[in-house]
């Protein structure tokens, strides 16, 4: 008698493997999707900072205001000062993606670079995560850690 050829049957399991390899991998993908996703702030989030913070060492961020005027959020002014930042609208397909309202006494010490006590700002994603991590999240009650 003829012994069975195996061959057909390594075949099946890569493809088996191959399946399960595209399969894992998307889900992957589809997790850090989520991730990313709950890491950006939603419209009607707030970040508050409480006033009288002891700043850390964080940057300065060069922003725009909706009518393109360029201003600064120094964030350790704005730690010792307070504020307030609320996500009014996400614009899709743009640089800046994040329109938000500012209210608090100042962004910077320098008037030529301040945005004022109230302002309508354009953000980047990575410019929300800096300055909800400075305040200690996104929400009213939270605390710088």
């Amino acid at each position: 008698m003829r012994a069975e050829n195996p061959k057909p049957l390594q075949g099946q399991t890569l493809g088996l493997m191959t399946v399960a390899a595209v399969l894992f991998i998307g889900s992957v993908v589809a997790q850090f999707d989520r991730a990313f996703e709950v890491s950006n702030p939603r419209v009607g989030d707030i970040v508050m900072f409480h006033p009288g913070v002891e700043p850390g060492d964080t940057p300065t961020l060069s922003v725009r205001t909706a009518t393109g005027v360029g201003c600064q959020l120094d964030i350790p002014t704005i730690q010792r000062g307070g504020g307030s930042l609320i996500v009014e609208s996400r614009l899709p397909n743009t640089e800046r993606p994040f329109r938000v309202h500012w209210a608090g006494p100042r962004t910077h010490a320098t008037a030529n670079a301040n945005c004022g006590k109230s302002a309508e700002l354009l953000l980047t994603g990575r410019e929300m995560r800096l300055l909800a991590f400075a305040a200690g999240g996104y929400g009213v009650g939270l605390r710088p850690r």
